[in-house]
């Protein structure tokens, strides 16, 4: 037997994997389905700090809006902030498309079993 066929041990223990599948299937889907979901909801609060990032920085780019002790300073901190939330939310939308769009199958299936 070659180092890469299963041996009894590791065919029971898969056995076993697949059992619990087939026995939680519905509730297994279900949770797969939010943990994907959860990748929308964590690319729109990313955008939405982003938005409020940006917002300070331009808020603090005029004196008379927001006064702070060096303006300078609250622009580049709230410009990188909003910058890096943009970043991040376009990147979490762009796997949580991937993900939707890979198992968008299963997610029917999961729909049909309610």
């Amino acid at each position: 037997m070659s180092g890469s066929e299963p041996d009894d041990e590791e065919i029971q223990e898969i056995s076993e994997v697949y059992d619990i599948l087939r026995r939680d299937a519905k509730l297994l889907l279900t949770d797969f389905k939010e943990g994907v979901s959860m990748w929308n909801t964590t690319s729109i609060l990313m955008l939405y700090l982003a938005v409020l990032g940006i917002f300070l920085a331009s808020a603090a780019a005029f004196p008379r809006i927001l006064v702070a002790p060096n303006p300078l300073v609250t622009i580049i901190a709230f410009g990188a902030l909003g910058i890096a939330s943009a970043i991040g939310s376009i990147l979490t939308r762009h796997k949580y498309r991937k993900l939707k769009t890979k198992y968008t199958k299963l997610f029917e299936i999961a729909s049909r079993l309610k």
